[in-house]
């Protein structure tokens, strides 16, 4: 509390004359923050024009500290230069340091902040929050687009210029770098910078991403669609969620959707970038939940600051510069590396694979077959095999018989008629002969025995010796030879015996 005491002592009403850097003349107070304080200035080299001055005062002034500090300082205002090339965010007109305090000097932007409008005026038409959206969206994809999260937007940050266009200010970076400097602190750490009601949950843990500006800008469009505060409208008890929808129930179904989505809690179900965002701004009409692609997580943005917009960014000279021997002794310095991103949390750094050998990726094959085999000699793969083969016949369709086939059978009604319990040969023979009257390929004799029965054993022995004629055979150790001989060796087939 000592360094903050030191600060606001120097903040004192004083100040309101004074001519810094033979050049800015401080007029007024426009504000007062833990990050320091605002002033409006007028410019004596551009004829008395308006400006804003940022003042930050150091707690501490070692200085091996104050040279980290013009490090960090001099990155974020090279960020602010680069940014400031759009026309709808402040210009950075001067960056100085004067008696080891910190000074950013901006164009001053002549119009009203948004909290005017909404605190004057009854809640806006759907038009002109969707021109709202479609102004702001733009410059978001801009600043992403240079690696950078604004972090801290909400109604007073949004400037209605005289010309009737919104502008971006105080860009919650700064307030960062400024928190270091301010409280001593220059280890590499995350600040929770933003404003309840409008961050989401994942920037005031300190993981800020593209999408948490989107989310900001969602809160913004529904505080003025609703006319009540983020803090007024209520949340769905389970979800967390803004019931926002029930205060406009007469509200179109596009931008329903789009706001749910701009504005949603979770960061995987809300919009990506404000090119994707836009892309849907001008398809309100035919947007619905159907349309809704989801967030690629790749897509989500990591943790950014101003610091990385500086980098490599081709800049004209600020009004001082380090020499070398600082830049490297800062470099050195813990928490603090030439051109990582300030106050962003610690990067992870991939730890390269081991690449696999040849004998390993050769040895594994062989080892998996290895244990396919052993399992099938113990017969551990029969159960599912068994399985699968019977769901395979039931799965087969019902086929009628084959037309080529005849399949003449000895049934217990022929048997009875016969009183016998099995054919004589002569029977057979007789059978085999009505048979070969059709002229067919082939016959197969289903039937075995060891030894004659009855009368016609010569003249089945004659049907037996045709050459379309198949039978079975016996093939087991037995007193007595198979019955009937065959004459050719391919005219015998094997068949079960039950």
């Amino acid at each position: 509390m000592a360094g903050l005491s030191g600060c606001l002592d120097t903040f004192s009403p004083a100040m309101i004359g004074t001519v810094l850097a033979n050049r800015y003349r401080l007029l007024k107070l426009l504000g007062t923050g833990g990050f320091g304080r605002t002033y409006l200035a007028s410019d004596r080299q551009q004829g008395e024009q308006h400006c804003v001055v940022k003042h930050l005062t150091p707690a501490n002034r070692t200085e091996n500290f104050l040279q980290t500090a013009r490090r960090l300082f001099e990155a974020e205002a090279k960020a602010l230069q680069l940014l400031g090339q759009h026309d709808r965010i402040p210009q950075l007109i001067d960056a100085f340091e004067a008696d080891t305090e910190f000074y950013l000097v901006q164009a001053y932007v002549d119009g009203h902040t948004l909290t005017t409008e909404l605190h004057r005026q009854d809640p806006w038409s759907e038009q002109a929050v969707i021109d709202l959206l479609a102004e702001v969206l733009p410059t978001l994809a801009f600043i992403h687009g240079e690696q950078v999260i604004h972090r801290d937007i909400k109604p007073s940050n949004l400037m209605r210029r005289r010309d009737g266009k919104i502008a971006l200010i105080d860009f919650g970076a700064v307030k960062e770098i400024s928190t270091q400097i301010q409280t001593g602190s220059l280890e590499q750490f995350t600040v929770s910078i933003g404003t309840q009601g409008y961050a989401p949950a994942e920037q005031l843990s300190g993981r800020p991403r593209y999408s948490s500006d989107l989310y900001a800008l969602g809160i913004t469009a529904i505080q003025a669609l609703t006319g009540r505060s983020p803090m007024a409208i209520p949340e769905h008890p389970k979800t967390g969620e803004l019931c926002w929808q029930e205060i406009v129930p007469d509200l179109s179904p596009g931008l329903g959707f789009f706001l749910s989505r701009l504005a949603h809690g979770s960061v995987y179900q809300r919009y990506a970038s404000a090119d994707e965002a836009l892309a849907d701004l001008a398809r309100l009409d035919s947007l619905s939940p159907a349309t809704i692609q989801p967030v690629d997580q790749t897509a989500l943005g990591v943790d950014t600051d101003l610091g990385n917009a500086a980098k490599g960014a081709h800049l004209s000279p600020l009004p001082w510069t380090l020499d070398q021997n600082t830049a490297q002794q800062i470099e050195a310095t813990p928490g603090t590396v030439l051109g990582t991103p300030i106050g962003a949390a610690p990067t992870m750094i991939p730890v390269p694979e081991r690449p696999i050998r040849l004998w390993e990726r050769a040895i594994a094959p062989l080892l998996i077959s290895a244990v396919v085999l052993g399992i099938r000699s113990l017969g551990g793969w029969m159960p599912l095999e068994l399985m699968l083969y019977d769901k395979l016949l039931q799965a087969q369709p019902s086929s009628p018989p084959d037309p080529r086939l005849l399949v003449v059978e000895i049934t217990e009604t022929d048997l009875q008629q016969l009183q016998r319990p099995t054919p004589e040969d002569q029977t057979l023979a007789e059978a085999l002969t009505i048979l070969q009257s059709h002229q067919p390929q082939v016959i197969g004799l289903d039937l075995h025995r060891e030894l004659p029965q009855g009368e016609g054993h010569e003249q089945l022995l004659k049907a037996l010796e045709a050459p379309n004629t198949i039978a079975i055979q016996k093939l087991a150790i037995a007193p007595a030879k198979p019955f009937p001989l065959l004459p050719r060796c391919p005219q015998s087939a094997s068949a079960l015996m039950t």
